[in-house]
């Protein structure tokens, strides 16, 4: 602990990180496969996000480490804020299609 806040092992934080994006691929190929279209967009969008916060954290820490500039404008806390709010808005989008996508499919269920 540092700080009084826990600090999980890089390694620990790889295999999760990992094993998530090995769910989100297998979501988007089992939509795919079952033509569920919505579902499909929700665990793309989804891996996107991810994707995002993976490459800004390290663009981050490459920032801090002195390999990148850092913007004069800009702190970098603020850069992290920002980055974190637009992954928050996709998870958000994604969430709202699945929602429409199931629904569409319950309807279209209790009418045959």
């Amino acid at each position: 602990m540092k700080g009084g806040r826990f600090e999980m092992p890089a390694s620990l934080e790889t295999v999760i990180a990992i094993v998530y994006i090995i769910i989100l691929l297998t979501g988007l190929l089992l939509n795919l496969k079952q033509k569920f279209m919505a579902g499909f967009t929700f665990f793309l969008l989804l891996l996107f996000g991810r994707l995002i916060n993976m490459y800004f954290a390290r663009y981050a820490q490459r920032m801090l480490d002195g390999e990148i500039p850092i913007p004069e404008n800009v702190h970098i806390d603020q850069l992290i804020d920002i980055i974190e709010q637009i992954v928050l808005i996709i998870e958000m989008f994604a969430f709202v299609i699945l929602i429409i996508g199931l629904y569409k499919r319950l309807i279209s269920i209790q009418r045959d």
